[in-house]
């Protein structure tokens, strides 16, 4: 109990000598990404001769962070970007779907990339022997767990794969799709290193490798809970020499970016964008002006609602 409170008190001490100046650049950073992940979208949509504004693309995309979180299985954040294309942008129901597909897909060729560059870093933290065992271990159940996370949206999984049979996006445009989401990652590296560098920690690139590519499975396997992903970096920071005094408000400020900040502004966007009313017409299954929301051929219009 006397260590626990000691690096508890360590913790405040080093919070109080935090630069806000990183801070700031951090949730600068992480706000530009946003209006690159909406132009992502839009870029996609523009592909499959659909038209969004910016605007809306963006709101929409920050939305359904938060609608997934609240409403996981009532609403769910896609069903709620797909409403609001069709709403805002009066786009048509399967290229939209076939959207959301592509545009999972857009972050699919980065975080293998991210994740093969991170192996040499955790080979170098783990060493030899158990520590290596123990690394292959880790892997193993990570894989594990994105083949259960698999598993649990094979619905949504099938949906996005018949609707990208049938609509297949132009060279160009997946040419623009792969340099927004490079970009995106460039953003997500740069946001850790300011928030490490906030603390007085500067990492090297292939250091904060590693830790966005937790950061992000943490995000995708939201089944792991409050306090894993949390406790996940800050172990990987430890290992990579930061004083665990310090690793821990890194991996706090990195979650708050997106718990708290993230929240914040989806909250925003969602209220922007028609509040309660638009909520209570999405659980009918329709728009805020009546259209439906499910794919002519009866296959869900939201990938994952049985």
């Amino acid at each position: 109990m006397n260590s626990v409170m000691q690096v508890l008190r360590d913790v405040l001490a080093q919070l109080q000598q935090v630069q806000l100046g990183y801070v700031l650049g951090a949730i600068l950073l992480y706000s530009l990404s946003l209006l690159v992940w909406g132009a992502r979208w839009r870029s996609i949509l523009a592909g499959l001769s659909q038209r969004i504004s910016l605007w809306d693309a963006t709101a929409a995309n920050i939305g359904s962070v938060v609608v997934a979180n609240l409403t996981p299985t009532r609403i769910g954040g896609d069903v709620f970007r797909l409403a609001i294309a069709r709403y805002r942008g009066r786009t048509e129901i399967l290229p939209t779907t076939a959207s959301l597909g592509y545009d999972r897909l857009g972050d699919l060729v980065p975080i293998i990339l991210l994740a093969l560059l991170s192996l040499p870093t955790l080979q170098r933290l783990a060493g030899g022997g158990r520590g290596r065992l123990l690394l292959w271990v880790g892997l193993g159940l990570v894989g594990l767990a994105v083949v259960l996370m698999l598993v649990r949206r094979a619905a949504r999984l099938r949906a996005w794969f018949a609707s990208l049979t049938r609509l297949r996006l132009p060279p160009s445009t997946v040419v623009r799709m792969l340099a927004y989401s490079f970009l995106l990652w460039a953003m997500d590296l740069g946001r850790i290193y300011l928030l490490s560098a906030s603390m007085g920690v500067f990492l090297s690139p292939l250091d904060v490798v590693p830790l966005s590519v937790l950061s992000v499975l943490g995000g995708l396997l939201s089944f792991a809970g409050i306090g894993i992903v949390e406790g996940g970096l800050a172990a990987t920071m430890v290992l990579l020499g930061v004083p665990l005094e310090k690793a821990i408000p890194i991996a706090l400020f990195e979650r708050a970016m997106f718990n708290v900040y993230g929240s914040l502004v989806g909250g925003l966007a969602v209220l922007a964008l028609g509040g309660t009313s638009l909520l209570g017409a999405l659980r009918r299954g329709q728009t805020p002006d009546g259209h439906s929301l499910s794919v002519p051929d009866g296959a869900p219009a939201e990938p994952g609602t049985p």
